[in-house]
């Protein structure tokens, strides 16, 4: 909008920099001018602090954003004045082989600095208000399921199988109420006979635990709550192995009604807590199911693909053995335990054995 077209009086390349202390977060605001015009604002949430702090945490914020900024302005004007204003000019001077100055606002740069304030309390409320709403649901979670503490980090697990195929399990992870994707693990359920979701999910979490016993770093965060896509059978197929491992955790599952909709939580003795009263723990749940669910599924398609795509570099098989294969073969692991006679039933002999030396020779 208009804000963005300000033109400063006499503008050399300028940073100007709000800081905002606020009770339940703080934020950093970078507006950029460039011959007077603003071109770029980076905004940065922190934790939160006391008005008395700011001038020492500006002078750390400035540190750590031009320590990796690729070019850095000859002014930087700041809302408060940095702890150690001199110090941190001679660093700058340092890193960017040209003079900068860093000052206070002053009277020619008040508005600037005003703006990139308010900039910073309006960034610093939205995500203050976000927080409050994720830490009502955990409270309202924690009281309506009868947990020992807040469910700050939620893991959901659900196993996915097609007819004959393998069988793949996925962990998804939410903290503070929102998914964080790069905590999302998927396993290969390993020697199962036939569909078997109990052992299935015990083997996930025996292998999720013991990844977490191990010091393993991307499992090392412990779970406040466990959810299992099931009932009360997966919840105790699930405790089980948990307890098998030494671990004490909460684990719950989620019920699904006609719609595949969770319409209650179960704990391990069969009771159940309907969430349907509560928009906003019904909906979130409910999130959590569908991304566990799609994530699970997704993993199982790339498997598929994966197989669809190697067959295609096979001589000899086309579409339509292609598809005879895919139809028999869910996945990878099924065509390599296959032997050549079991092959010949679905082949001609030369087309079965390219089929075997592609998949056998692949291992060395």
């Amino acid at each position: 909008g208009d804000r963005q077209k300000v033109v400063a009086a006499r503008a050399p390349d300028t940073d100007i920099i709000g800081f905002y202390a606020g009770s339940i977060k703080s934020c950093a605001v970078v507006l950029h001018y460039m011959g007077g015009t603003l071109y770029a604002k980076d905004v940065q949430l922190m934790d939160a602090a006391d008005e008395v702090e700011v001038p020492n945490l500006m002078d750390a914020f400035i540190k750590q954003f031009y320590e990796r900024a690729s070019d850095i302005p000859a002014e930087i004007v700041c809302s408060t004045v940095p702890e150690d204003c001199e110090m941190t000019e001679q660093w700058l001077r340092s890193i960017a082989g040209h003079k900068v100055s860093v000052r206070g606002p002053g009277r020619d740069r008040k508005r600037f600095t005003n703006m990139a304030y308010i900039n910073a309390r309006d960034e610093a409320e939205r995500a203050a208000v976000r927080r409050e709403r994720q830490s009502k649901i955990a409270d309202l979670l924690m009281k309506m399921l009868a947990l020992e503490k807040k469910p700050n980090r939620i893991e959901a697990y659900d196993i996915s199988n097609t007819a004959g195929g393998e069988t793949v399990g996925a962990m998804i992870v939410f903290e503070n109420a929102r998914p964080k994707r790069n905590s999302y693990r998927k396993f290969k359920i390993r020697d199962l006979e036939g569909q078997n979701d109990y052992a299935a999910m015990a083997q996930m979490l025996t292998r999720r635990f013991k990844h977490l016993l191990e010091g393993d770093e991307k499992f090392s965060a412990m779970p406040d709550l466990v959810l299992i896509d099931g009932g009360v059978g997966h919840v105790h197929a699930s405790l089980e192995a948990i307890r098998a491992m030494g671990v004490q955790c909460e684990v719950r599952g989620m019920v699904k009604d006609s719609h595949h909709r969770t319409r209650a939580i179960v704990d391990e003795n069969g009771l159940e807590t309907g969430i349907s009263t509560n928009p906003a723990v019904f909906s979130f749940i409910g999130t959590i199911q569908e991304e566990v669910h799609r994530f699970a599924i997704t993993y199982h398609r790339s498997l598929r693909d994966s197989l669809h795509s190697m067959l295609d570099e096979i001589d000899g098989i086309g579409p339509k053995r292609r598809d005879a294969l895919l139809k028999k073969y869910k996945s990878i692991d099924a065509i390599k335990n296959a032997d050549i006679l079991e092959l010949e039933r679905l082949l001609p002999k030369s087309a079965a054995a390219a089929v075997y030396r592609f998949f056998h020779n692949e291992d060395g």
